[in-house]
């Protein structure tokens, strides 16, 4: 691990972005970053580690923003959510179709 972050540039912009500090990314991020700016975006103690929770279903690749949209909609994930997809395209197309239906994203 040192290894790495002595290679890496001062140079180098680095970012570490997760949606949980824990003590050990935190020990890892003083590995490589250098005066690091953490910005905590929690309201409440909702986002902690032990209250996340992560959902998945299988479907068919046709029906996952009809889904999504479902699933928001009719409240079946509670509060703020985090959805990963696999690229920007996917990501910028499903906040358009979710848009399209009133849901901000």
């Amino acid at each position: 691990r040192r290894l790495v972050g002595r290679a890496l540039p001062r140079s180098v912009h680095t970012m570490l972005l997760s949606a949980t500090l824990t003590p050990d990314l935190d020990a890892i991020s003083s590995l490589f970053l250098h005066n690091p700016v953490t910005v905590d975006c929690t309201e409440d103690d909702s986002s902690s580690p032990a209250a996340l929770r992560q959902f998945w279903l299988r479907c068919s690749h046709a029906d996952k923003f009809l889904l999504m949209y479902a699933l928001l909609k009719l409240n079946r994930i509670p509060g703020r959510s985090l959805i990963f997809v696999n690229s920007v395209d996917r990501g910028f197309r499903l906040k358009l179709f979710l848009e399209q239906f009133g849901v901000s994203s």
